[in-house]
């Protein structure tokens, strides 16, 4: 994925009732990318899982979510990620959102997402931090015998 790439949210039809996780809940594929973005929890937050706020640029929808990249090319896992997704509804207000959104029908937001990657050891970082553990044992095991 890119700065500025278009993704598809996925899945906004559902029918009441939870959404079953894992699922997709983002594509990117017009950019070179092919991958999906998928939710493995969305926390449920103060009074939901979403908040909305009214800003200058108009209302704004965000959630938190964990999940894991998907590339559809290869048909694997390529990484994980902690984030907060934000849709800005253009020119409305809250109360426009609760009052004058059609549901099931389309509508243009801009979508943005601040994403955390989440980091995982390498087994040989691993190797070298136990051997200099150990290390570090030897040399004030060896110190103590002297004394």
């Amino acid at each position: 994925m890119t700065t500025g790439e278009f993704g598809t949210i996925q899945s906004l039809n559902e029918p009441p009732g939870p959404v079953t996780l894992p699922s997709a809940f983002m594509t990117f594929d017009t950019g070179g990318s092919n991958l999906q973005l998928w939710a493995t929890n969305i926390p449920p937050g103060d009074v939901g899982p979403f908040t909305l706020t009214d800003t200058a640029d108009g209302a704004v929808a965000s959630f938190d979510v964990d999940g894991y990249v998907w590339d559809t090319n290869t048909g694997s896992k390529v990484d994980t990620f902690t984030g907060t997704f934000s849709a800005t509804f253009d020119g409305q207000t809250v109360a426009d959102l609760f009052t004058n959104l059609p549901i099931d029908t389309p509508f243009s937001a801009t979508f943005t997402a601040t994403v955390v990657p989440t980091t995982t050891p390498e087994p040989a970082s691993m190797l070298l931090m136990g051997a200099g553990l150990l290390g570090v044992g030897l040399v004030s095991r060896r110190k103590a015998r002297k004394s």
